[in-house]
């Protein structure tokens, strides 16, 4: 500290021990407002020294600001010199924490995520300072800790996320992401204000799932297409809840559900071109086909509005074009005439008819040629 700062804080104490009697056996005298203001002033200044006050000094410091609120009460102030001294005291520790506590919490909740062990109580002791540290309108957890928590969080997920992208799968990719996610709710819980918890999450989401997107359901071996083809159930409702939390992500899932349903109806329809002979068979597996991606809607995505839209879209276009030179309503009346005159023996090949003609009533709702539907299978039911 400099010799005249530190000549001006004894001098203040010295002054003030005199003041209260504490000298000489001295009755102690009344303190006025700016006389007492002066004293617990002048220690703020050593915030930028390296030396801080002696234990000395503080118990003299803080007996003055003792003796300035027992005045009597005509002349009292009391509230004021409690908040001036509050004020001083946080504007002194402020400054010899910030530093300290940014490293300190940074580099233990590093090591958390290391899974190296660490004390969470005395983490969250340290987090919780600058919770309670208030100067004027600033929230000073968020400008001195979080701030830089967030920074870190993010440089940390951003290197696991390009070096697992490239050693695994986007399935085991996809589990990492879920555990990474669950792991930060965990520590947010045990140490950190809720206020945080939501940032962590978006920052963990947007280094993991948000730069790499295109990758993850794009991927030719295990993404999301991929996924829909193989029947991986837990890896799509994996996904699912993924994409949900991130910005846009159901849009872009949604869209490329659609994509593949009509990609399968397509090659259905090829098959079917081949041969006449394989229009019934087209519309038996578009039946399943519609049952199955349903039953992904329900068991994966949580019967999610947008992933109905895009089956009833993908199906729209399926139900209102034609099959083999023929329209769709042909095609669907033929089919139902013929479940209809079929032997029971028969039907136990491709179920109940009951179920079989409530599934192909579900397929009507998108077809638009409804009454031509009706026509021809009144027309061909009495050729039958």
């Amino acid at each position: 500290m400099e010799p005249k700062r530190r000549r001006l804080v004894n001098d203040c104490v010295m002054e003030k021990k005199r003041s209260a009697g504490s000298i000489g056996g001295v009755k102690p005298k009344r303190l006025r407002l700016m006389e007492g203001k002066e004293c617990f002033h002048i220690p703020i200044g050593i915030e930028d020294d390296l030396d801080t006050f002696s234990p000395d000094e503080y118990i003299h410091l803080y007996k003055t600001i003792g003796n300035m609120s027992a005045n009597k009460p005509s002349q009292g102030f009391s509230e004021h010199v409690e908040y001036q001294s509050e004020f001083s005291s946080v504007a002194y520790l402020s400054g010899m924490m910030i530093l300290d506590g940014e490293i300190y919490g940074s580099f233990k909740i590093h090591d958390d995520r290391e899974d190296v062990p660490i004390d969470s109580t005395v983490v969250k002791s340290v987090i919780d300072i600058y919770v309670e540290v208030k100067l004027g309108q600033r929230d000073f957890y968020e400008a001195h800790f979080e701030k830089a928590l967030l920074a870190a969080t993010s440089q940390y997920y951003c290197k696991k996320a390009h070096a697992w992208i490239l050693d695994y799968s986007c399935q085991q990719y996809m589990a990492k992401v879920e555990v990474s996610l669950e792991e930060e709710k965990q520590r947010a819980a045990r140490y950190m204000p809720s206020s945080s918890k939501p940032k962590i999450l978006q920052a963990v989401q947007v280094e993991m799932m948000q730069i790499f997107v295109d990758k993850i359901l794009k991927d030719d071996t295990s993404g999301f297409q991929a996924l829909l083809c193989d029947k991986k159930d837990d890896d799509l409702s994996r996904m699912f809840v993924l994409f949900a939390a991130a910005d846009g992500g159901l849009i872009q899932l949604s869209k490329i559900f659609k994509e593949h349903i009509l990609k399968e109806v397509a090659s259905l329809k090829k098959e079917a071109a081949c041969s006449s002979c394989r229009i019934n068979e087209f519309v038996y597996k578009v039946i399943k086909l519609h049952d199955k991606y349903t039953e992904y809607i329900d068991k994966c995505f949580n019967g999610h509005p947008m992933f109905k839209k895009a089956l009833k879209e993908a199906f729209e276009c399926v139900c209102n074009e034609d099959v083999a030179d023929r329209s769709i309503a042909d095609v669907f009346s033929t089919y139902c005439v013929d479940v209809l005159t079929k032997t029971e023996e028969e039907m136990r090949i491709i179920g109940p008819t009951e179920e079989i003609v409530e599934k192909i009533v579900n397929l009507l709702t998108y077809m638009s040629s409804k009454d031509i539907f009706l026509q021809l299978y009144r027309f061909v039911f009495s050729l039958a």
